[in-house]
């Protein structure tokens, strides 16, 4: 569990592992649910986490695009 305080440098740490198209270095190798990227907020998109997110990454590049998931997604590249 990561406190709402460390939320921000998280969120830096974690857009800084994609490149400026928005994909892993692993991404083209590993496939399948076990490989998702992925951000679980109590509240879901409803969360006050989920705007300072977006912030966040906006201010580092605006290299991803967040989506409501729905369980058993498949696999999406750079949404």
């Amino acid at each position: 569990v990561i406190p709402p305080s460390s939320f921000p440098q998280f969120v830096r740490e974690y857009v800084a592992l994609f490149n400026e198209k928005g994909y892993r270095p692993d991404q083209w190798g590993d496939v399948g649910p076990e490989y998702r990227n992925l951000i679980g907020l109590p509240g879901g998109t409803s969360s006050p986490l989920v705007k300072q997110m977006v912030q966040v990454s906006q201010q580092n590049g605006d290299k991803l695009d967040f989506a409501k998931g729905r369980g058993n997604d498949p696999d999406a590249r750079a949404l």
